[in-house]
């Protein structure tokens, strides 16, 4: 009888000895999506509307005068204003966007398309007929 005693006492001791590597459960930071809203030609209405993966909505009113277009780089949102002539760059954090950002003047030249290629942000424009080109640590080649 002492042997079985002995036995079961070592079973529960290991029992409550085994760890699990299972790690606790953590909520998925918010994943956004971006959608640019030109506004109306001529008016500075443009905005940034913005809904996450847990359904929830921002928008960003009166960014400017055509929000042509939108692009996501690392833990930035970069986004063009045609008939603004400019360049704004979000941080983007969980709960949405960081403002005012970063405004970028673009020299009169109407910037329209963009894509991004090694680091560097190449991006069209109406107005010069050119494509410029933003490196990624915001100095402008």
């Amino acid at each position: 009888m002492i042997y079985i005693n002995s036995l079961l006492l070592i079973f529960l001791i290991l029992g409550c000895a085994v760890e699990t590597n299972e790690e606790p459960f953590t909520e998925p930071a918010p994943e956004w999506t971006f959608v640019a809203c030109e506004g109306n030609y001529g008016s500075s209405n443009g905005s940034i509307f913005m809904i996450n993966n847990k359904g929830i909505t921002q928008e960003i009113k009166d960014v400017g005068d055509v929000v042509n277009s939108l692009t996501v780089y690392k833990n930035k949102l970069i986004a063009l204003i045609n008939n603004s002539h400019k360049m704004m760059i979000y941080e983007i954090y969980d709960q949405g966007l960081r403002i005012p950002g970063i405004e970028i003047d673009t020299n009169e030249s109407s910037p329209r398309e963009m894509k991004i290629i090694n680091e560097k942000l190449y991006f069209t424009n109406w107005n010069s007929s050119d494509i410029k080109i933003l490196n990624l640590n915001l100095s402008l080649i």
